[in-house]
């Protein structure tokens, strides 16, 4: 009977004494990613490092091989024997490996470097480049050197990580760092090196690609600057020196060869870096396409496994995409299945709940839909002086919580244009409500607490809450609670509901303090009381009112009413001034001149609506009165109309009505034009006096 060896470890009664260097196998060390080689030495073989010391102690090292024995039974390692296997069958085995993992095998031991980089090799070398097309290596280049270089990811200078192209005319890939530190330029070799020959680097090979800006390479062909690799110009500056001390015949022709080898390298270099390069930009194409083979196949593998899951396609296919899929293998086994999983179904999950809310948010749209339809119906019930001042159906649905209700429930909840109905019965309340909010939000603007009635005052000038400048900041400027009413200025600030639908919200009404200041002047030049007088009571005093600063940069001046002062104080008018206050009360004979010109500028004032449809509720859709009574006449049969029964002054529009005329008026108010102008100007000055 024959015994092996693990039943004499068994059956031995004593342990094997054995000498001092066997008596502890040395330990198994972890292995570790081996970094590429970045050089190529001379010989370009891997030194050996040397022997750990081994212990000697025969006792410690018969115990631990005995209770290694007795625990597990492992054999001893033994030395790999793949240097011991024939070479032809050693290389018909090599071949199945990639050029990149072949020469990191080289430089393993001596052993393999000989083997991997001699003669019989080479066509091993080809049989790997053959799948990927490789070029073959220059003279100058090893095959192991030549693989790295192709099909490495490490810069050659420092060992990191480096994923950026190769600089195919310095036959180098480099990082960002070691780019700046090594690429010296024609133009600073002096500075580089003092003292030494620039002649140099007519025997170098150079790049045009200068050191990186940002991440980002700066091409220098158009300055026709030329970059060297330091370490090549610092080797051959050592050849060089020693080849020009030599003054002889003989080292004259060493040099003058020398210089041929070196001139066909640098032009060899540049015929083939073109190759290279395009060999580069193909070998990418095909590691992405192959990218893309191996993403797609995971993807279609996790797929499968989600839908035997009970997902469903249309989750499936709006979560997992070739962009949202984890990077691995194309085959998704049991083990990677246990790793992705989770991530997977994560996003399976948001796309469902995605697709949940948008289909919520499209239920919702069409809910808005007949809501605006059903509110349009009850507006058309109303004078057209009513329904242009309600609000926008958005600015209702935050404020009346029936309406939210209904747009935010469930898609699978049926909403009817009826179900509305119970919401309009009480719309008229609704509304009064939103109005009643403003008014106090207006209110509050000017001290908290302030009443309402306040709003009516003279002196208190408002002003829509948005950043207005030039010509249109006059159209925000409120006065009095009609402006207010009707002002419906969508503002910046959205509501979100809960389904995603975002609702447009007004802008806030507030006191604007400039303005209301210039008011106060104004009714103190007509000697009414600020604190009790009316818009109204103002309206009624009808006096004019010259602007000083205009009238002292000009040649004429204008004559305002007090909302046209108001109004040209907003457009970058004179809330600011060295003169106090810079507004003067025109005489009574101008004032009475200026009355009859007003009167006949608002009758061309597009600032008129009819009461009776909505054709000119809208700002921009506001007519004269002679278009609006003629209308009245011919669609309603209104032949006398009455203000403000059947036509009514759009608030909206309140400053054409009150905005000076340009045209046809200077010469009326400063006299006859028989006068020479100065003689006009000094005589609207000394009637000023």
């Amino acid at each position: 009977m024959v015994t092996t060896r693990r039943q004499t470890r068994a059956t031995a009664k004593e342990p094997t004494k054995l000498p001092p260097a066997e008596a502890k196998p040395q330990p198994t060390r972890k292995p570790r990613k081996r970094k590429e080689k970045v050089e190529d030495s001379e010989s370009e073989a891997p030194v050996e490092p040397k022997a750990k010391r081994q212990k000697t102690s025969a006792n410690s090292n018969t115990k631990t091989t005995k209770k290694k024995n007795a625990e597990g039974g492992k054999r001893r390692k033994r030395e790999c024997l793949l240097g011991d296997m024939p070479l032809d069958l050693l290389f018909e085995m090599l071949t199945y490996m990639a050029p990149l993992d072949l020469a990191n095998l080289s430089y393993t031991n001596k052993s393999f470097w000989e083997t991997l980089t001699g003669p019989a090799a080479a066509s091993m070398w080809k049989v790997a480049r053959r799948p990927s097309k490789a070029p073959d290596p220059p003279k100058d280049f090893s095959e192991p050197r030549w693989a790295i270089l192709l099909f490495g990811t490490l810069c050659q200078t420092c060992g990191g990580n480096c994923q950026r192209a190769i600089d195919w005319h310095l036959r180098k890939r480099y990082c960002l760092a070691c780019e700046k530190l090594n690429l010296v330029s024609d133009v600073r070799f002096k500075s580089s090196f003092r003292g030494r020959d620039i002649e140099i680097l007519d025997y170098l090979p150079f790049t045009r690609h200068g050191p990186s800006t940002k991440g980002w390479r700066q091409y220098s062909d158009d300055l026709k600057i030329e970059y060297f690799w330091k370490e090549d110009i610092e080797v051959s500056l050592q050849q060089w020196e020693k080849l020009t001390a030599r003054k002889s015949a003989k080292g004259k022709e060493e040099l003058e060869a020398w210089i041929k080898r070196r001139e066909e390298r640098v032009a060899w270099i540049f015929k083939m870096a073109p190759t290279w390069s395009e060999w580069d930009f193909q070998l990418h194409a095909l590691e992405e396409e192959e990218k893309e083979y191996n993403k797609r196949r995971r993807m279609e593998g996790a797929k499968a496994r989600l839908l035997e899951m009970g997902y469903e396609q249309v989750d499936i296919d709006r979560g997992i995409t070739l962009r949202t899929i984890p990077p691995g293998v194309p085959n998704v086994t049991n083990a990677v299945w246990a790793k992705i999983r989770k991530n997977v179904e994560n996003l399976v999950i948001d796309a469902k709940r995605k697709r949940l809310s948008d289909e919520d948010k499209d239920t919702c749209v069409a809910r808005m839909a007949k809501l605006k339809i059903r509110y349009h119906q009850f507006l058309t019930g109303l004078p057209t002086s009513e329904i242009y001042c309600c609000p926008p159906v958005d600015f209702l649905i935050g404020t009346v919580p029936a309406l939210r209700k209904h747009i935010e429930a469930k898609s699978n909840v049926s909403v009817t244009a009826q179900d509305f109905d119970s919401v309009f019965q009480e719309m008229p309340d609704h509304i009064a409500e939103y109005h009643k909010r403003r008014k106090e939000a207006a209110a509050d603007s000017i001290l908290r607490g302030t009443s309402s009635e306040n709003l009516d005052l003279a002196r208190f000038v408002f002003r829509c809450d948005g950043n207005h400048r030039g010509p249109k900041a006059r159209s925000r400027v409120l006065q009095g609670w009609p402006m207010i009413e009707s002002h419906c200025c969508v503002g910046n600030t959205k509501v979100r509901l809960g389904n995603g639908v975002v609702l447009d919200t007004p802008r806030s009404v507030v006191a604007d303090w400039d303005l209301s200041a210039i008011a106060s002047i104004l009714l103190e030049l007509v000697g009414l009381s600020p604190q009790t007088t009316t818009i109204s009571e103002m309206d009624e005093k009808d006096a004019r009112f010259v602007c000083i600063p205009c009238y002292s940069e000009s040649n004429y001046q204008v004559l305002h009413t007090w909302r046209g002062v108001i109004y040209h104080a907003a457009c970058g008018g004179h809330q600011s001034t060295d003169i106090t206050p810079p507004f003067r009360l025109a005489s009574s004979e101008d004032t009475i001149a200026a009355r009859q010109v007003t009167t006949a500028r608002q009758e061309k004032a597009k600032a008129w609506s009819c009461n009776h449809c909505l054709k000119f509720v809208e700002a921009d859709n506001a007519e004269t009165i002679a278009v609006v009574l003629q209308h009245l006449n011919e669609k309603h049969g209104i032949s006398e109309p009455k203000l403000p029964d059947d036509y009514f002054v759009n608030e909206r529009c309140r400053v054409e009505l009150e905005w000076p005329p340009r045209a046809g008026t200077h010469s009326t108010l400063l006299g006859s034009n028989d006068l020479d102008p100065r003689q006009r100007v000094a005589k609207w000055i000394q009637s000023l006096q």
